[in-house]
């Protein structure tokens, strides 16, 4: 159940015509009644592309394209907040900002540097099965960075992954793998023969959005409604406003 908070985001213009408007809960959710579909959509990308496969990753020797999944991961949710920052681009803002230790990801780092992203910290369940409910919670509201076995039943070569769909009827998640760019299903790629997303998983970065608001209400900016504040459902008004331009 939505609970209900102090403000109403509205995204308006001048003069005032109001384009939508949206309430946004504790949790950073919107109602239904406010939106269609909200739920961003991260493009995939693969650190292998030629525009940055040769760049040098972090402070290392290796580039971009051989060990750079972390932050090819992290791009793809940067670019949702800002197009611009592909794995390069992003990278130039994370180095002198403390980002990289060697070719590692300061994950923490990246909604540092990137406004408009929140990083939940790392957890990691390398002992045992994955958390299955709390990764499908979190796909439930925004794409999540996943980390997986690049070869699931040898030594353990750490690869990260964007999942970006949980998909009930195979108990499978889908995902944008940095490594070639594809999309599909991850036990398909990174499981074995009767392998779970329990087994399969072995931690998680939750990187994203933080103003899912603003994202709502730009996804569909082009229906007008005039008077918008006397068309606010019921338990929504005499909240307070805060108009997002």
């Amino acid at each position: 159940m939505v609970e209900l908070s102090d403000t109403i985001y509205i995204v308006g213009g001048d003069p005032l015509h109001w384009a939508e408007y949206g309430r946004v809960a504790w949790d950073g959710g919107i109602p239904p009644e406010f939106r269609p579909d909200v739920t961003p959509r991260a493009e995939a990308l693969s650190q292998r592309d030629p525009r940055w496969k040769s760049a040098i990753l972090g402070f290392s020797s290796y580039s971009i394209g051989a060990q750079g999944c972390a932050l090819t991961c992290a791009a793809m949710i940067a670019r949702l907040v800002n197009p611009a920052l592909y794995p390069v681009a992003l990278q130039d803002l994370l180095k002198p900002a403390g980002g990289f230790w060697q070719a590692n990801l300061n994950w923490a780092t990246v909604p540092r540097v990137v406004p408009g992203l929140t990083f939940d910290g790392i957890t990691n369940w390398e002992h045992g099965g994955a958390d299955v409910d709390a990764i499908i919670a979190h796909l439930e509201q925004h794409p999540l960075i996943l980390w997986i076995d690049y070869t699931p039943g040898g030594g353990q070569q750490s690869h990260f992954v964007l999942g970006l769909e949980y998909l009930p009827d195979f108990e499978d998640i889908v995902i944008a793998d940095p490594w070639d760019g594809y999309t599909g299903r991850l036990l398909f790629r990174y499981g074995l023969t009767g392998w779970t997303l329990a087994r399969a998983i072995y931690g998680m970065r939750p990187l994203y959005q933080t103003e899912i608001a603003h994202i709502a209400a730009a996804s569909y900016i082009a229906q007008t409604i005039p008077d918008a504040f006397d068309d606010f459902p019921e338990p929504y008004k005499g909240k307070q406003t805060r108009v997002i331009e």
